[in-house]
């Protein structure tokens, strides 16, 4: 027996290879906020993302779905920064790997605020709301500390469970 396998030239890369880190983090960010609400949505006019990290492609990755998609009908602004400086009429701040040693300080600053706080890869589950983490097998997943985001008074929608996921239970 014969077995003949045409490929189109380039798509054996397509299949080697995952999506890109980057643009995995950026797709989650965008539905853990399709899936949480503010107690004051109704008054944000825009929805803004403050992003503490120092690799460019997470922020370009988020400003490229901001552009092709708005939030609930609002504009989403991006900022990126290397630390943490205003917090004012922010709903989401993401804190990467590189900036670890800044978390537990912008935790507690933002304690009360209303702000969704997304982590990656951070250990101390008793202080993360949603943390990012790498697998064994090289996927990016996720784990929520559902307490912690009740208790910035933000509300989490019952379809972010079909996000998978995990509860952690501190």
């Amino acid at each position: 027996m014969l077995l003949c396998i045409f490929l189109v030239p380039g798509t054996e890369y397509l299949y080697s290879q995952p999506f890109p880190r980057e643009k995995v983090i950026a797709a989650f960010i965008f539905n853990f906020v399709k899936h949480i609400e503010w107690r004051n949505e109704k008054e944000i006019s825009r929805f803004k993302f403050k992003i503490i990290t120092g690799n460019k492609r997470i922020v370009d990755e988020l400003n490229k779905i901001a552009v092709k998609k708005g939030i609930r009908n609002k504009v989403t602004t991006i900022t990126s920064e290397n630390r943490l400086t205003n917090i004012e009429n922010v709903q989401l701040i993401y804190v990467g790997k590189d900036k670890e040693k800044l978390f537990a300080d912008i935790f507690y600053r933002i304690e009360g605020k209303n702000i969704l706080l997304i982590s990656d890869g951070y250990k101390n589950k008793k202080i993360v709301m949603i943390n990012l983490y790498d697998t064994q097998d090289k996927r990016v997943e996720f784990e929520i500390n559902r307490a912690n985001i009740i208790n910035q008074g933000l509300t989490i929608l019952p379809n972010m469970v079909l996000l998978g996921g995990t509860e952690i239970d501190v």
